[in-house]
């Protein structure tokens, strides 16, 4: 085994979980870069004894490089990480060279593609809960309050680039704290919560050629300014408050020229014009994150992303005396050679540092998201929800996705229809059970619209089409239990050609003007019960040939020239005058008697 006694930098591998053992590899190179907001990657160059390591026990394991700092009192720096490559180099320094990487537990999310939907969360508690899924915590070092979101979905994108999709969207930052076999996760939004280097401060020296110093310290400073957008601007549409003003803006301020250019962004993805203003403040800071920006080398091996340092002996005052935020830093060193012999004294130069610093009054918000995931077309659905019809005031309905494995159901989906207008239009609600077309507002997941149902192997079409589709029409189902409907079909069959409509219980209209009727051949009307026919002023009925109104044995027929009144009675009552007549004959005849009866009977010849 190759011993790391008394050295500056030592390589603390993973234990073999079969043996209980560490395997023996001994700290030659490191290297990496880490970040706010970025995964760290960090690699080490080992060597051993062995020839035949066997990484498979190792992969997936934490692993840790402690260095020693410069300045007495202070920790060693430990970088941390799982391992996640393990490369053989050929021998070296009389051994066997091996170079592994390591990474965050974070990186892991980046190897599982999900699409999942969260309903009435914060973007905190959606975070919490992917992490757990993972099996690891976190730190949530947040001040601000975050808005409850309806509706949130992971679309065909890894976790990792969902769950950086959402800190972007809300401005999380985050980075990572070392130990050795360990490192956490930590999430931020303001900068006043980030640690400070131990010590707090560091003097600056104007070069490393002209000054060396036995403490920690940096040099070959240089500052930098960048243009960028000078002003945000962003609107939404919100069905709920359809008239609200939603634009809103917020400019960087710039004095330099061409300094107001406007990036007007459409859909903000805010609910109002109070969420717009903060999500726009917030698009602003990402656009400034490039300008401002210092950078400076040096040996602060103790430095880490996400720390605050203060410089000191900075011959600019603008600099001199500031605090800082390490963005960014990157790590070398090379530890002394193994086959010298040699035991401690480390060499000149043995850790290098590079980091990226921003003044630590100005705001750290994580970068634009990439690309956010965009449906490429519609999708199909289920009707989900309770009882046969499930909808709330707007006529919104549940649907499930084929692809949603937990059953979370979608967010109340509005529905297309025919017209759509104040109190008046077209409304046809889709029930549970139907399968129904899905598109999305601007490709966005997380906004569906129904446009459309379908027909399915358990749900078929209600005329039929196996001839060729000739009626169409609409038949609908009796709710609750089913066992009625009313329809409106079409039949286009050539010569057979019929309009069919079909009410299950009641069938009501109301005409405010005229109605017109046209029927070319014959009509036929059968009424199981009761007749009433009401008239407010006139009533014509007219017959080309021959009217007949028949009860029992008892008829009227009337045609062009008779009426003839049939029946085992007929009787004629006039509460006060009844009269008679013809021009020309009147004749009266009774079979066997004829009774004429009057307080006074006149007969004229």
């Amino acid at each position: 085994m190759i011993s790391q006694n008394q050295r500056l930098g030592v390589f603390y591998p993973p234990d073999n979980p079969d043996t209980g053992q560490t395997a023996s590899l001994a700290l030659m190179r490191f290297s990496g870069q880490e970040g706010i907001n970025r995964l760290y990657e960090f690699e080490v160059e080992c060597l051993s004894v062995s020839a035949n390591i066997d990484f498979d026990k190792l992969l997936g394991r934490n692993a840790s490089v402690a260095l020693q700092t410069l300045d007495p009192g202070h920790p060693d720096r430990h970088f941390d990480g799982l391992l996640t490559e393990a490369r053989w180099l050929g021998m070296q320094e009389g051994g066997h060279g091996y170079v592994v990487t390591l990474r965050p537990w974070l990186w892991l999310l980046g190897l599982r593609q999900n699409q999942r939907i969260f309903h009435r969360k914060t973007a905190p508690e959606i975070l919490a809960e992917i992490f757990a899924d993972h099996g690891f915590s976190h730190v949530a070092d947040l001040q601000r309050d975050y808005p409850e979101m309806e509706y949130t979905v992971q679309f065909q994108e890894s976790d990792l680039e969902f769950i950086e999709r959402l800190m972007s969207m809300f401005g999380i930052n985050y980075y990572f704290r070392h130990d050795k076999h360990a490192h956490e996760l930590v999430l931020f939004d303001e900068v006043d919560s980030l640690p400070e280097i131990p010590g707090g401060a560091r003097p600056y020296r104007m070069t490393e050629r002209q000054f060396r110093d036995g403490r920690e310290h940096l040099h070959d400073w240089v500052s930098g300014r960048r243009m960028s957008t000078g002003r945000v601007a962003m609107t939404d549409y919100n069905f709920t408050t359809p008239r609200a003003a939603m634009q809103t803006e917020k400019s960087a301020g710039a004095k330099y020229e061409k300094g107001d250019i406007e990036s007007f962004v459409y859909p903000g993805r805010y609910p109002d014009q109070g969420k717009g203003n903060t999500l726009t403040e917030l698009r602003q800071n990402q656009a400034a994150m490039g300008d401002g920006l210092h950078s400076s080398h040096g040996d602060c091996a103790g430095l880490m992303a996400g720390m605050r340092i203060t410089v000191t002996g900075h011959p600019d005052p603008g600099v001199d005396g500031r605090s800082f935020v390490a963005l960014s830093c990157s790590h070398s060193f090379t530890a002394e050679a193994y086959r010298t012999g040699v035991i401690g004294g480390a060499e000149e130069d043995s850790y290098r540092g590079w980091y990226e610093l921003r003044a630590a009054e100005t705001p750290v918000v994580p970068p634009p998201a990439r690309v956010a995931p965009r449906v490429p077309g519609p999708q199909t659905a289920v009707v989900v929800g309770e009882g046969e019809i499930d909808c709330d005031k707007y006529g919104r309905i549940l649907v499930r996705f084929h692809w949603d494995r937990e059953d979370a159901r979608s967010m109340r989906c509005r529905v297309a229809q025919l017209w759509a207008g104040k109190g008046w239009g077209g409304l046809a609600v889709p029930r549970i059970g139907m399968e129904v077309v899905v598109e999305f507002i601007d490709g966005d997941p997380a906004r569906p619209l129904v446009v459309g149902c379908v027909y399915n192997a358990d749900n078929m079409p209600p005329f039929e089409v196996a001839e060729g589709g000739k009626t169409m029409g609409m038949k609908s189902n009796s709710t609750p239990g089913g066992g009625g409907y009313n329809e409106l079909a079409f039949d286009d069959t050539k010569g057979k050609e019929e309009v069919r409509l079909h009410a299950q219980y009641d069938l009501n209209a109301k005409i405010l003007h005229d109605e017109t009727r046209k029927v070319d051949n014959d009509r036929s009307t059968t009424i199981g019960n009761n007749d009433t026919l009401d008239v407010g002023k006139e009533l014509t009925v007219t017959a080309g040939k021959k009217i007949t109104l028949k009860v029992g044995a008892s008829t009227i027929t009337m045609d062009a020239s008779s009426i003839t009144l049939q029946s085992p009675t007929i009787e004629v009552k006039a509460t006060q005058t009844f009269k008679s007549g013809a021009g020309m004959t009147s004749e009266h005849k009774a079979g066997a008697l004829m009774d004429i009866k009057g307080a006074l009977v006149k007969i004229n010849s």
